[in-house]
């Protein structure tokens, strides 16, 4: 039994018949019924706000039980609600068998700045999808009758960023990523539809190397795959899908695309995703050069070295020790382990090997990096092989992570024979 404003409440939590065999999971019906004393009374008005009390919630002070459940469930939604780390993003799988969303995991999302994009390509998007989120826009699209939805299509070689920056925009806009899969055997044309019907709210739905399904004259690149092409294009313009969605779509090769897929009304904005400009090369060095200790940012990865004394997990030890007195010892003992384990944690992050260099130096750095980079890879460089050199440097000096350039080599990987899918090995 818990109280409500006063009102003492009781709670009512069962399951409802047998559990129902799945090709997953065994379902099973759960109830939660709320109860509160047909006589209880609240006021309208928070604690915090008795001292704003107008004469319309004088009115209003005295509720029925029926008014403190349905407040009680408003309070615990927006408790909820608030609660929840905006710094993570939620990623869902679909399960064609089961047919459902599965949440396979959340992580912490990934800031606009750590990926490392030429500034139109990324204004243009964010400036995009901030429009079309807006009240606005909603009003616009209600007033004339225009599906509000939007979609994308970003394309380029591989390693350009396209995943990093949906990541990116997901934690930008507190959205899920919800992937879905079609060349699964398991989806049909009604599941997929199905399946971006009953995406969860405020989602980003991507699909990924769209150009692996289907060749331009619409066959199945594989036999397994049991959707049409019909059925795709039905499933993104479905008109019984939710209002607000965003789709993107990405691949490695726009040309090998059927132009109805990508039609103008089908694709909103195609974004190009380009080998690393060099934008993109003198930004990536100049976080190299700029990393603190605080918060280490290496190639557009962010690595937080907490403090243990100050995170919420210490605060939450501190209550469980105020909570049991009779284990405080034992409490200690593991902050202690702890804070052992983050000493030798940072003990062992490599030290940068060099101090900070003047104006002029790292101006002439920046050049002498792009230039490295230009001279080992003619055809250009992904920005994700980049990354993976200034991770595998971490902490050294601007010249040994210039000089570690030449120690790269540059090989094709791509059996199609169009030569853009380069890579490297040391």
């Amino acid at each position: 039994m818990k109280s409500y404003h006063g009102n003492d409440m009781w709670a009512l939590h069962y399951n409802l018949g047998q559990p129902v065999a799945s090709q997953i999971d065994p379902l099973i019906l759960k109830v939660l019924v709320l109860f509160v004393h047909k006589e209880a009374k609240i006021s309208n008005v928070s604690e915090k706000d008795d001292n704003k009390k107008s004469k319309d919630d004088d009115k209003k002070s005295v509720s029925t039980a029926k008014d403190i459940l349905h407040r009680f469930v408003e309070d615990a939604m927006t408790w909820d609600k608030e609660s929840k780390d905006k710094a993570e993003v939620s990623i869902f799988h679909y399960d064609a068998r089961a047919s459902r969303w599965r949440l396979v995991s959340t992580k912490r999302g990934r800031p606009l700045h750590s990926v490392f994009l030429p500034d139109v390509v990324k204004s243009k998007v964010v400036d995009d999808m901030k429009r079309f989120l807006s009240a606005r826009s909603v009003k616009w699209y209600h007033r004339h009758g225009v599906p509000y939805k939007r979609s994308y299509c970003f394309y380029g070689p591989p390693g350009s960023g396209k995943t990093s920056f949906i990541q990116a925009l997901a934690h930008k806009f507190e959205r899920k990523l919800c992937f879905l899969q079609p060349s699964s055997p398991q989806f049909t044309d009604d599941s997929l539809m199905i399946a971006i019907q009953s995406t969860p709210m405020n989602s980003i739905i991507v699909l990924e190397d769209i150009d692996a399904l289907f060749t331009k004259n619409r066959d199945s690149k594989s036999h397994q795959m049991t959707i049409t092409f019909s059925g795709l294009l039905n499933a993104l313009d479905g008109m019984a899908n939710p209002d607000g969605q965003i789709f993107v779509l990405t691949t490695n090769h726009i040309d090998r695309l059927d132009s109805a897929l990508i039609r103008h009304g089908r694709v909103d904005l195609r974004v190009e995703f380009s080998t690393a400009t060099d934008e993109q090369l003198k930004g990536i060095f100049d976080a190299f050069l700029n990393d603190g200790d605080a918060a280490e940012v290496v190639s557009g990865l962010e690595i937080k070295v907490e403090d243990n004394n100050n995170n919420k997990a210490g605060e939450n030890e501190n209550d469980s020790v105020d909570n049991e007195p009779e284990n405080s010892n034992d409490k200690k003992e593991e902050k202690e382990l702890e804070k052992e384990t983050s000493k030798q944690s940072d003990d062992s992050f490599p030290e940068s090997e060099f101090t900070p260099l003047s104006p002029e130096e790292q101006e002439q750095a920046r050049t002498d990096w792009v230039k490295a980079w230009r001279k080992q890879f003619k055809k250009g460089v992904p920005m994700a092989t980049v990354q993976t050199l200034c991770i595998s440097q971490m902490g050294k000096s601007p010249r040994s992570l210039i000089e570690a350039i030449k120690e790269l080599k540059e090989y094709e990987q791509d059996h199609s024979g169009d030569g853009n899918n380069s890579s490297f090995y040391m």
